[in-house]
C-alpha cells in the first residue's frame, strides 16, 4: 500500500500544547474579561430599570465593541503565539533537534501553524458562546451581534496570525520577529508619512493632505476604520398596534467586516508563502537578522531610504524649520537625507554582518543611495515633475476653496478665474515669499469637474514692503477673499435663521475706560429678536458695508470701521436626529462695522449698546498691535464661525 503524506504530526502538536498552554489560557481569560464579564452588570441594570432602554442598548453596543477590541488585541496576541510556536527556529540546538526528526518540513510548519491558531479561534468561539448563553430574551437585543463579534475576532486573528507566521520566516532572530511584524503592518503609512513630511519642508506649495495608503497598513487600518456605528430609529411602544405612541431606539452596527475579510485572505496567502519559504529556508541562519539571502540587499536599501526620510522629517522639524528658507531648505534636507541614509545603510550592514567593522569596502552601495537622494532633492527643487507650476484651467474647475482665517468658497466662473490668476501670482513671487521673516499661510483647493481635487499651501510674505505694494500677494488676496460671493458664503447659515431653530443669541461689546480697564456689556436676545436682526438688518447691510470682510492688512480704515460689537447665535437642526442631544448644532459669530447702518441702528435701539469704532473704544489697540506684531497683518475674525456637532465628533469651520 502506498504511504500517505501527512501535513500534521500529533506528537509534535502535543509537545507544543504541553509547553505553551499558558498562552492559550491567558488568551481565553482575556477574551472572557473583555466581553462576557461586562454583560451581567448591564443586564442587571436593564432588569432593574425596564423602562429605560439605555441599558439594553448598551448590551448591543458592548457586544459589537468587543469585536472591535478583540480585533486590535489579536494584533499583539498573534505575534506572541507565533514567537512561541516557531521559537525552535531561533535557537541552534532546538533547530537542529527539530529538523533531525523524521518529519517533512511541510509537516513541521503546518503543525506549528495549526497548533497555535486553532486554540485561539476556539477561545473566541467559547467567549461568543458564553455571551450568547447569558443574554436575556429581549426584543431589543440583537443576538446577531454575537455573530458579528465572533466574525470580527476570528477574521482578525487569522489575518494577523498569518502575517506573523510570514514574518517568522524572514528572520532568524527572535527579537527581530516582532520588529519585522510591526514594520510589515505599518510600513506603508510610515513610508508615505516620511516622504510627505520631507517634501513638505522644501517643495513650494506642497500640501500634507493626510494618508492615502492607510489600507496598505493593516493594523493602522483596523484601528481607524473598524468601529461601531449607531443610528436612531422609531419604534412603536406597542408593536403592531396602529396609532400607538412612537418611541425611539438606537441601533448599532459593526463597520469594517469586509476589510477584516480582505486581511484574513491576505494572512492566509502570506501563510502559504511562508510555507514555501520554510521549505527553502537555510536552517543555519539562526541568529541572522535576515534569514532569506535574497532579501538581504532589499533589507539594507530599505533601511537606508527609510531611515533617511524618517530621520530628516524629525530632525528638520525640530532644528531647521525656523531657520531656513528657499534654497537653504533644500540644502538642509539634502544633508539630512545623506546623514540618515548613512546611519540606515551602515547600521543595516552591522546587523547583517554581526560586527561593527563594516566601513571598509562597503561604500559603493552607500554612494548609489547618496546619488539617488541627491538627484531626488535637486529634481524636486528644480520642479522637474512640474508640481510647483501646475495651475488648473478655470474651465476645468467646478469650485474652489481658499482657507485663510476661515474657508472662502467660490463657485462663479469669474471668481474661479481670479483665483487661478492669484495662484499664478503666488508662484511668480516664490522667492519673496520663501525669504520673508513674517508670513501668513493660505491653502487653495480646486475641485475639478472630473471629480478629483488639487490643493496647494503657501506662506505669503506679510511685511511692511508687501503692505505698501498693491501688487503683493497679501494685497491681492484681500480683493479675492472679499468678492461678493465670498462675503455671502461667510455670512450664510447652514439652515434658515428662524426663531424655531435659534438658541443662545447674544450681542456683546466692550470699551476701555479712563483707567485703562475693559468694560464689557452683554445682552441676550430672544429668538424672535435674533431672527429679525439677521434677516432684516444683516442681510440688508451685507452688500452695503464691510460685514463679512476679511482684512489681510490692518490699515487705518480697519480701526475706523471695525466696532467692538460682536453678534453670536446658534441654530439647532431638529431634523438631524430624533434625540435632542444628537441633533446638529451650528454656532455663528461675526463683528459689526460702522458702515452697517441698519445693524448699528437696530443694536442701539433694541439693546442700548452704541456701536463705536475700535479706534474710539480702544485707543491703545493700534499701538498694542504694532508693538506685538510689528507691521505684520492679522485678519479680523469677521464672518460666522460654524461648529458642526454630531454624536461622535465636533467639526469647526470658520
Amino acid at each position: 500500500m502506498r504511504s500517505k503524506t501527512s501535513f500534521f504530526d500529533k506528537a509534535i502538536c502535543l509537545n507544543f500544547i504541553k509547553r505553551f498552554w499558558p498562552l492559550w489560557l491567558a488568551w481565553q481569560g482575556l477574551l472572557l474579561l473583555m466581553l462576557p464579564a461586562q454583560l451581567p452588570s448591564l443586564i442587571a441594570s436593564a432588569a432593574r430599570y425596564p423602562k429605560d432602554v439605555y441599558y439594553i442598548e448598551s448590551v448591543n453596543r458592548t457586544i459589537l465593541q468587543g469585536g472591535d477590541d478583540v480585533a486590535i488585541m489579536a494584533f499583539f496576541a498573534c505575534v506572541l503565539m507565533v514567537m512561541a510556536m516557531y521559537s525552535y527556529l531561533y535557537n541552534s540546538r532546538s533547530c537542529s533537534m527539530m529538523n533531525s526528526l523524521p518529519v517533512r518540513r511541510e509537516t513541521m510548519f503546518v503543525t506549528a501553524f495549526v497548533t497555535g491558531l486553532v486554540p485561539m479561534l476556539a477561545a473566541e468561539l467559547i467567549s461568543a458562546a458564553v455571551t450568547a448563553i447569558i443574554l436575556p430574551d429581549h426584543e431589543l437585543i440583537a443576538v446577531s451581534h454575537v455573530w458579528s463579534y465572533l466574525g470580527s475576532a476570528m477574521l482578525a486573528t487569522v489575518a494577523f496570525y498569518g502575517m506573523a507566521s510570514f514574518c517568522a520566516m524572514l528572520t532568524g532572530n527572535l527579537i527581530m520577529l516582532p520588529v519585522v511584524y510591526v514594520v510589515l503592518n505599518l510600513s506603508a503609512i510610515l513610508a508615505e508619512g516620511g516622504i510627505k513630511s520631507v517634501l513638505n519642508q522644501f517643495i513650494y506649495g506642497f500640501v500634507y493632505d493626510g494618508m492615502t495608503l492607510m489600507n496598505a497598513s493593516p493594523f493602522a487600518a483596523v484601528i481607524s476604520r473598524v468601529c461601531v456605528m449607531s443610528e436612531s430609529v422609531p419604534i412603536p411602544k406597542e408593536p403592531g398596534v396602529a396609532g400607538s405612541q412612537i418611541d425611539y431606539a438606537t441601533l448599532y452596527r459593526f463597520e469594517g467586516m469586509g476589510l477584516l475579510a480582505v486581511y484574513s485572505f491576505l494572512g492566509l496567502a502570506l501563510a502559504a508563502f511562508a510555507l514555501w519559504l520554510y521549505k527553502r529556508r537555510n536552517m543555519e541562519c539562526v541568529g541572522d537578522v535576515v534569514a532569506i539571502p535574497v532579501l538581504r540587499p532589499i533589507f539594507k536599501y530599505a533601511m537606508s531610504f527609510g531611515v533617511a526620510f524618517c530621520f530628516t522629517a524629525i530632525i528638520f522639524s525640530v532644528v531647521f524649520e525656523r531657520i531656513t528658507s528657499g534654497t537653504s531648505e533644500a540644502v538642509a534636507v539634502m544633508l539630512l537625507l545623506l546623514a540618515g541614509s548613512f546611519l540606515g545603510y551602515f547600521i543595516s550592514e552591522m546587523l547583517l554582518q554581526k560586527t561593527l567593522r563594516v566601513f571598509r569596502g562597503k561604500w559603493k552601495g552607500f554612494c548609489v543611495v547618496a546619488i539617488i537622494l541627491v538627484a531626488f532633492v535637486l529634481g524636486c527643487e528644480a520642479d522637474i515633475p512640474g508640481y510647483e507650476r501646475r495651475i488648473p484651467d478655470a474651465d476645468d474647475v467646478e469650485s474652489v476653496e481658499i482657507s485663510y482665517y476661515g474657508v472662502c468658497e467660490l463657485d462663479e466662473y469669474e471668481n474661479i478665474s481670479r483665483t487661478t490668476q492669484f495662484h499664478r501670482q503666488l508662484i511668480e513671487q516664490k522667492a519673496v515669499n520663501e525669504q520673508a521673516d513674517m508670513s501668513e499661510s493660505i491653502v487653495i483647493r480646486y475641485y475639478l469637474k472630473n471629480g478629483s481635487d488639487l490643493a496647494r499651501m503657501y506662506y505669503m510674505a506679510d511685511e511692511a514692503a508687501q503692505h505698501a505694494d498693491p501688487n503683493s500677494n497679501i494685497m491681492a488676496l484681500s480683493e479675492l477673499v472679499n468678492v461678493p460671493e465670498a462675503v455671502e458664503n461667510r455670512l450664510a447659515t447652514d439652515i434658515p435663521v428662524d426663531s424655531r431653530y435659534i438658541v443662545n443669541a447674544y450681542i456683546n461689546s466692550y470699551y476701555v475706560d479712563d483707567e485703562g480697564l475693559n468694560q464689557y456689556t452683554e445682552v441676550k436676545l430672544t429668538a424672535e429678536q435674533m431672527e429679525e436682526f439677521y434677516n432684516q438688518c444683516v442681510m440688508a447691510d451685507i452688500h452695503k458695508s464691510h460685514l463679512g470682510h476679511i482684512w489681510t492688512v490692518r490699515d487705518e480704515e480697519y480701526y475706523d470701521l471695525l466696532t467692538t460689537v460682536n453678534v453670536s447665535f446658534g441654530l439647532v437642526d431638529e431634523e438631524s436626529s430624533v434625540y435632542e442631544y444628537e441633533r446638529n448644532h451650528y454656532y455663528y459669530d461675526f463683528n459689526i462695522y460702522m458702515d452697517a447702518e441698519r445693524c448699528c441702528r437696530w443694536i442701539e435701539e433694541n439693546t442700548g449698546i452704541v456701536p463705536v469704532s475700535l479706534r474710539e473704544a480702544d485707543p491703545n489697540q493700534l499701538e498694542w498691535d504694532q508693538d506685538l506684531i510689528g507691521t505684520r497683518a492679522i485678519s479680523s475674525s469677521d464672518g460666522p464661525t460654524a461648529i458642526f456637532v454630531t454624536d461622535s465628533e465636533i467639526l469647526v469651520a470658520d
